[in-house]
């Protein structure tokens, strides 16, 4: 991918000069981010738990990327991936991409995430701590159609995710009745309101709607 996106990573400034903790305000991915991405339902992070400084930045190897820029964490959660949606600076926990005029930054992150379980079985190393080198992702590929057929991709899988999610969503909030329910059927019973003898009851779901 090094012919149609710059490789990129980060670093944490030193925590020992608390001078360059001051006034920070540079969104910085961390590995607590890897939760917003870790269900591939949002493609965009807008938000960081952390910020650095001008200075943190300027005295570390840190870099900070532009809006649109690919990242993917290599480590404690490795394989998980996002844009970001602001100017942003990373940890070393990633590796980033800052796509050229030949890639959709979008198609590479969908790429990405397909090719995540390969990613960790083929390339996280480790037993209890799971880590793809840098050397592997400058190795990876990927298919490279012309750009209209890029965002044709990306918009059919966002088509087809916005169909999965709703149905996620709408079994999820089944199950909630259905536990709604459980637990009516249980009151009823301690409190007499149901027969259990003849499993019959007065009232058991009464208020609880499917």
């Amino acid at each position: 991918m090094g012919l149609v996106a710059r490789m990129g990573s980060g670093h944490t400034p030193s925590r020992s000069r608390p001078d360059w903790w001051s006034d920070c305000h540079i969104p910085w991915i961390t590995t607590g981010e890897v939760k917003q991405v870790r269900e591939d339902r949002i493609e965009d992070v807008h938000e960081t738990r952390e910020k650095i400084s001008d200075v943190g930045l300027a005295n570390s190897a840190a870099e900070l990327h532009p809006k649109g820029t690919v990242f993917l964490c290599r480590t404690a959660s490795a394989g998980y991936s996002g844009v970001m949606g602001l100017d942003m600076a990373t940890s070393q926990d990633f590796v980033t991409w800052t796509c050229g005029p030949r890639l959709l930054p979008y198609y590479l992150l969908w790429c990405l995430r397909a090719m995540r379980p390969d990613l960790l079985g083929r390339l996280a190393m480790g037993s209890t701590h799971k880590t793809i080198y840098v050397p592997d992702l400058q190795m990876l590929r990927i298919p490279l159609p012309p750009m209209e057929t890029q965002e044709q991709i990306v918009d059919a899988i966002r088509r087809q995710n916005a169909r999965v999610d709703a149905l996620t969503d709408k079994v999820q909030r089944q199950h909630e009745l259905l536990r709604e329910r459980r637990q009516a059927l249980i009151t009823a019973a301690v409190t007499g309101q149901f027969d259990v003898s003849t499993a019959s009851g007065r009232n058991v779901t009464e208020g609880v709607g499917v």
